[in-house]
């Protein structure tokens, strides 16, 4: 991805509130690599609770069902980046739902893609892509607590950059490795955030799936 920003949403992430080196260094500052896609907070609040960190392989199906909501709610959000300036917008609720209450991390993704929107900028997947962002783990998760989970991750990145309407760049295969963490809240998983070292390429597994 392109441009200067916010923090790296996870390597993960990809336009949104991260931080990436840009090989053309033609994106606007407010693009940076952003993953996401949200789930519903009054979800989170309902069913069963779910397993502790304790044993962090019961955890993985939680945090590659978050991982893949997160990608598919930042390709709608990339693509539209406007959405973003409105809280109230179930988008954004998705979005936002998917993280712990209070999530810097995620508010300042979306501050990052509101600066997006004003310049703008947006992203769309490349011709026969399945989406501009596929967030994948790389490694076993390790626990941190009964609450907490740390996890190893690859984002696998195809995406068609526009200014104005008009195409800029294309990337159709860039990998991105970081560190996440999930935490259990009211008994349920959500994200706490995803990073990226800024500056770092390629993968452990070199596929983007986790080992």
């Amino acid at each position: 991805m392109t441009g200067t920003g916010a923090t790296v949403i996870v390597a993960v992430a990809l336009l949104a509130a991260c931080t990436s080196d840009d090989d053309s260094g033609s994106t606007p500052s407010g693009a940076d690599e952003v993953a996401g896609v949200g789930l519903d907070t009054t979800t989170t609040a309902v069913g069963e609770p779910e397993p502790v960190g304790t044993e962090p392989a019961d955890v993985v199906p939680y945090v590659e069902e978050l991982l893949d909501r997160y990608d598919e709610v930042l390709g709608e959000i990339v693509a539209d980046p406007a959405v973003a300036r409105d809280r109230d917008d179930p988008l954004v609720g998705e979005f936002l739902g998917l993280f712990e209450p209070g999530s810097d991390f995620a508010e300042g993704s979306l501050d990052g893609w509101a600066d997006m929107a004003d310049e703008g900028v947006s992203y769309e997947p490349g011709a026969g892509d399945p989406g501009v962002n596929e967030t994948n783990l790389e490694g076993p998760p390790t626990a941190v607590g009964e609450d907490e989970v740390g996890f190893g991750h690859c984002t696998v990145q195809h995406y068609v950059t526009y200014v104005d309407g008009e195409e800029t760049d294309r990337v159709d295969r860039r990998l991105l490795p970081g560190n996440g963490w999930v935490v259990r809240v009211d008994g349920h998983w959500l994200l706490r955030e995803l990073t990226t070292p800024p500056g770092l390429h390629g993968c452990l597994t070199g596929s983007g799936v986790g080992g």
